[in-house]
């Protein structure tokens, strides 16, 4: 087995084991890394070998990166917004989970934020950035949230307007 092919079963065997950990299936786990069961099992046990052993060491910053990457893998983007007093940064979940009267200020200040940049208004955001460096890459998350959550009120709005009457 060549050097790249042994890291990669690493590879797998790690992301068998935190998935796991972070309560998916044998059968969950196994669909989104293309293997069987059994290979999911095995990976899983191997992994935790090496942990009790001493060999490797368990790593919350490995579980939060599996949980990340299951996380947007799913649609639930990590998103960048303005407040009145400073840059903030969630989850998509956790701004459909906002009231409100949140997503409105949100909304507001990141609109207000864009409206100050003229680089928003000539259409720069829209086009490729420079290789290797992105001067706007402020301006497009906060753009991408202002969107986000255009829709998110947008949905609440029709979901209101379909409710039955007391």
């Amino acid at each position: 087995m060549t050097v790249e092919e042994e890291d990669y079963q690493l590879y797998l065997d790690e992301a068998t084991y935190y998935l796991k950990k972070l309560g998916l299936t044998d059968k969950e786990v196994a669909s989104r890394l293309e293997q069987t069961q059994a290979e999911i099992r095995k990976r899983n046990r191997r992994h935790d070998s090496r942990i009790r052993s001493g060999l490797i060491k368990y790593s919350d910053s490995d579980r939060t990166f599996w949980k990340d990457l299951i996380s947007e893998s799913e649609g639930d983007v990590k998103i960048t917004f303005v407040r009145n007093d400073g840059f903030y940064h969630c989850r998509r979940s956790d701004l459909e989970a906002m009231d409100g009267t949140a997503l409105m200020e949100i909304f507001d200040a990141s609109k207000h934020f864009l409206n100050l940049d003229p680089n928003y208004h000539h259409g720069f955001l829209e086009g490729k950035s420079p290789v290797g460096f992105d001067p706007l890459a402020l301006a497009r998350e906060i753009k991408q949230a202002v969107m986000l959550i255009e829709q998110i009120l947008q949905q609440r709005a029709k979901q209101e307007s379909f409710k039955e009457p007391r």
